[in-house]
């Protein structure tokens, strides 16, 4: 898998997505559009947490870039668990 860059919003809820922007302040702008609570992180497409095997999902690293909304700190784990089963990835945030 090639190392891929880009950026993620996740809502509160665990929804959201992949944004096409290049840029932080880009990615930043484009979420304060959107109605709810959440984070905007910058994403890495690293590698695969068992090895490549078919059944094995890529892991994506996680930087936090910005909240917007007002978004409940402790949800963050949450959140980012149901957009990694969503996103059928193994979101990890950068550090742990």
């Amino acid at each position: 898998m090639e190392n891929r860059k880009g950026f993620v919003l996740i809502l509160q809820s665990g929804a959201g997505g992949y944004l096409g922007c290049s840029e932080k302040a880009d990615a930043c702008n484009h979420a304060s559009r959107f109605d709810g609570d959440g984070w905007v992180f910058h994403c890495e497409f690293d590698s695969y947490l068992n090895g490549r095997h078919r059944r094995s999902r890529p892991v994506v690293k996680l930087q936090l870039i910005a909240p917007f909304g007002c978004p409940n700190a402790s949800a963050m784990a949450a959140a980012i668990a149901v957009a990694g089963m969503r996103h059928c990835v193994d979101y990890l945030i950068d550090g742990e």
